[in-house]
């Protein structure tokens, strides 16, 4: 019966498998799977789904073998051996690459299946599973099947595999296509060897081999490493048919226990030793299991005096003997006493040693049954407790100033609220006087503040007062009003040195100097104490108190340190004070500064915007004369050019004028000969062809000149040949050079056009070249100059590169040549706006950048970067 019928529902439509592997399956009782050449599923019949129930949602045809296989072990693998499903699938598949395969294997539910595998003629695979578990059900075996959780494998006496249980095939699911009729003990663990051992353990495995099955007597245990990690536990027992079975255990866990469980020793080690008291550690039967330095020297034992597994007993023997205890009594009773203890749970045992010394010692059961000690020298506690006794005698006699100072306290803590606040910190001090007098039963509290006079010596003044019921003031007193300190620097110092030790004045009827003794005296003051009020390390005042109405008052000194704790409370309150006054006033004073100040910078910007206009006036004066310079040094040098070529045509025309005067006569003579006919016709041609050549080319010069005069003049934008242009602007620019042993060079190839502004590339040209004549090369030196043209590192832009041969440019001016108005030749030419006119050009009418290079001594060389179309006009 199929998984479907159990269930109530109808089997599941599966491929039908050829009649006569039914026929065969039936009668063996067998559960047939067909698979293709590629190992997929091809057919299967109802016993292969009785006999993997769990398959029944997942079988089709086409279905690869290997998810069958994940299947199978997803179900029957235990839950430790879940992380290693990889592996069991491996192996089961390698399996299946090298039929025949014959074997047997448990599954989860005890069953046992045995399976044959053959590859057909054809390519496809047949698998045949039969259910064998009766054939491993008794006999040999029985044991085996019950300790499902240690892999065993059974051999007969000559080494032959018998059978093996599941939680072997779990453990080895590469050995599983061994466990078959046929195979060896030597097989087996060969191939352990080769395939499930970590590569270290071949060593011991060849040892495994060497072994003989054993004889009755129990081997030692052998635990090897696989290549997982784990520790598996290797051992074998001879049985009673003289056959042998083959235990393995997976102990991993034990070891990572026993790991654990040494790094926790160590751990423990080492915190024990850190331990400052004794610390000592018996078992559940009182021996002595572990211990620390300090408890070994606490008893004075030697190192080495103690060994493990000492009874508790011996060691109290060994220490009464020795005398180590001061108890009275014999030895028997003082040992009965400390076993009961030992072992009672008992509270603390305070042991007095002979020595002198007190032991502590706290003793607590474990949860094994065992005794902890922890054993500390208290000598000292037990010195102090001897003391307690004198200190809870002195107590008693302290308790009235204890309420009192409590109650300063209290003062204390209430003052400080309100001197907290910044409005009401002068009341604060006001309230903490009169809580302090009433709490220490005073009959006049008061302050006397010392005051920093700015030019002069500081002052005290009698500030703050409170007086009990019936005691008169000295508020009033015109004695107590503001006086100066001692005027004598070194007297002052030493007061204020004095006071800023922080030492109370203490007092009775001998206080202080004579004057003040006979003050005190006028006040009727019979003792008195005074406090410097200290903070900040500064002396701020002074705090007192009187006493009218009782003689030999006593102040305890920790009376005192509260007073003192109250002082500096006061100290920071008059400093916050007087820092607020100072505040307030520096304040209204930096207001008004700031007014000041404010219609000064008003004053003053209003002076600088003017002056900075009237800079923008002239700088754009000073521009458009430079222009107007250099165009006037163009109109010069063209005029220059004209002269040759009008000069030449002018003395063509005087002498073709003196030969037509020549050759005139001749006709009015009536005496013209032929000769002299064609002479003149041939020199007049000559003169003719001189004349038009020459005005030809002033005419050239004249129509360059005009448009690069009416460029430089203007800021109209065209279109233009860049080459070409830049030869009529050198053309103009000769005159300024060819007077002189420099060269400037043109190399531009034609056909750049550009729609930009020609004016302004002519007036940069003009400012590189006359800047370059002027300032690049020293008198008497020649140099050249070149100009060239190519492509930008863009489309749609040019490079214009200009470089010299000349001295070059510091290092420190660099940085400022397109500054305006800077120049190293003020006042031999030099206005400082060329370079700048070239900046503003580049950058900003033809949309374009300028760099500059130079190295002193090896020339200069400015690069300008153009667009061929240059932007819009803004």
């Amino acid at each position: 019966m199929t998984a479907a019928s159990r269930s109530g529902e109808p089997p599941p439509s599966r491929p039908v498998l050829d009649p006569v592997l039914d026929a065969v399956a039936a009668i063996l009782g067998a559960g047939i799977c067909l698979l293709d050449a590629e190992d997929r599923v091809l057919a299967w019949n109802d016993t292969y789904l009785e006999l993997f129930p769990e398959e029944a949602d997942l079988l089709r045809s086409g279905l690869p073998f290997e998810a069958t296989v994940r299947r199978f072990f997803e179900t029957n693998l235990e839950p430790a051996e879940r992380p290693f499903i990889d592996r069991h699938i491996a192996a089961a598949l390698e399996r299946q690459r090298n039929p025949p395969i014959s074997y047997a294997r448990q599954c989860k539910d005890g069953r046992w299946l045995s399976l044959e595998a053959r590859r057909l003629p054809d390519g496809r695979l047949l698998k045949i599973f039969t259910d064998v578990t009766s054939l491993h059900d008794s006999g040999a075996m029985k044991e085996a099947i019950t300790a499902v959780d240690v892999g065993l494998i059974r051999y007969a006496g000559d080494g032959t595999f018998q059978t093996a249980n599941r939680a072997a095939s779990m453990l080895f699911p590469a050995l599983v296509g061994q466990f078959r009729p046929g195979s060896t003990r030597a097989d087996h663990i060969r191939l352990l060897a080769d395939s499930v051992l970590a590569p270290g353990e071949a060593a011991r495995a060849e040892r495994l081999l060497a072994m003989p099955l054993p004889d009755a007597t129990l081997r030692e245990p052998m635990v090897l490493r696989d290549r997982d990690g784990r520790w598996l536990q290797f051992e074998e027992r001879r049985q009673d048919d003289g056959g042998a079975v083959m235990i393995w255990q997976d102990v991993t866990a034990r070891f990572d226990a026993k790991a654990e469980l040494d790094g926790l020793r160590l751990r423990m080690t080492d915190a024990i030793e850190s331990v400052h008291d004794g610390f000592v550690l018996f078992d559940a039967e009182d021996r002595l299991v572990l211990w620390n330095d300090a408890y070994r020297r606490l008893y004075g034992i030697k190192e080495g005096g103690l060994q493990p597994g000492t009874p508790f007993r011996t060691l109290i023997e060994t220490a009464i003997e020795r005398g180590m205890y001061a108890e009275s009594g014999d030895a028997v009773d003082r040992m009965r006493r400390r076993l009961r203890h030992h072992r009672g749970d008992a509270p603390p045992l305070d042991m007095p040693l002979a020595d002198g010394r007190w032991i502590r010692m706290t003793e607590r059961p474990t949860h094994e049954g065992g005794i902890v000690g922890i054993h500390v020298d208290i000598t000292d506690i037990k010195r102090r407790e001897s003391a307690l006794g004198e200190s809870e005698r002195r107590l008693a006699a302290t308790l009235v100033e204890d309420a009192r100072r409590t109650a300063m306290l209290d003062a204390i803590g209430y003052a400080a609220t309100q001197i907290i606040g910044r409005s009401t910190w002068r009341a604060g001090i006001q309230e903490l006087l009169a809580r302090l007098g009433r709490a220490t039963g005073t009959d006049r509290t008061y302050i006397f503040e010392v005051l920093d006079n700015p030019g002069g010596r500081p002052t005290s003044r009698y500030s703050y007062e409170w007086v009990a019921e019936g005691v008169p003031a000295l508020i009033d007193d015109p004695k107590m009003q503001e006086h100066p300190l001692p005027d004598d620097p070194t007297v002052l110092k030493a007061l204020i040195d004095e006071r800023l030790t922080g030492a109370a004045a203490l007092s009775g009827w001998n206080i202080g100097s004579e004057l003040e003794q006979m003050e005190l005296r006028r006040q009727g003051v019979r003792s008195n104490l005074k406090v410097p009020i200290l903070f900040g390390g500064r002396w701020w005042g002074t705090m007192g108190f009187d006493d009218v109405r009782e003689e030999g008052r006593s102040w305890q000194p920790d009376e005192i340190d509260v007073l003192k704790t109250a002082t500096s409370l006061i100290g920071a309150a008059i400093e916050r004070g007087r820092m607020d006054e100072e505040l307030r006033r520096s304040a209204a004073d930096l207001e008004r500064r700031v007014e000041q100040r404010t219609a000064e910078y008003v004053r003053v910007n209003e002076q600088l915007q003017g002056t900075v206009a009237d800079l923008r006036r002239t700088q754009a004066e000073l521009v458009q004369a430079e222009k107007m310079a250099s165009l006037a040094q163009l109109v010069a040098g063209v005029a220059h050019e004209i002269n040759t070529p009008v000069g030449t045509a002018l003395t063509a025309a005087s002498h073709l004028e003196e030969r037509a005067r020549s050759f005139a006569a001749v006709v009015a003579g009536g005496q013209i000969r032929r000769s002299e006919l064609e002479r003149f016709v041939d020199r007049a041609g000559e003169v003719s062809r001189l004349l038009l050549s020459n005005l030809e080319r002033a005419a050239g010069l004249i129509r360059e000149f005009k448009q690069v005069a009416v460029d430089q003049t203007s800021a109209e934008r065209r279109s233009f040949d860049l080459g070409e242009y830049l030869e009529g602007v050198l053309v103009s620019l000769g005159p300024n050079y060819r007077r002189t042993p420099h060269s400037v060079t043109l190399r531009c190839p034609h056909g750049i056009v550009m729609d930009s502004f020609p004016g302004a590339v002519s007036q940069v040209v003009t400012n590189l070249v006359i800047n370059a004549l002027a300032h690049a090369f020293p008198e008497g030196t020649a140099g050249s100059v070149t100009l060239l043209v190519a492509p930008g590192p863009e489309p749609e832009r040019v490079i214009l590169d200009f470089a010299d041969d000349g001295v070059g440019i510091p290092p420190e001016n660099i940085g400022r040549i397109f500054d305006p108005f800077f120049t190293t030749r003020r006042g031999a030419g030099g206005s400082g706006l060329g370079l700048h006119i070239v900046y503003n050009l580049v950058t900003a009418s033809l949309g374009g950048q300028i760099t500059v290079e130079s190295t002193p001594g090896q020339g200069t060389r400015f690069t300008v970067i153009l667009p061929l179309v240059a932007p819009a006009a803004g």
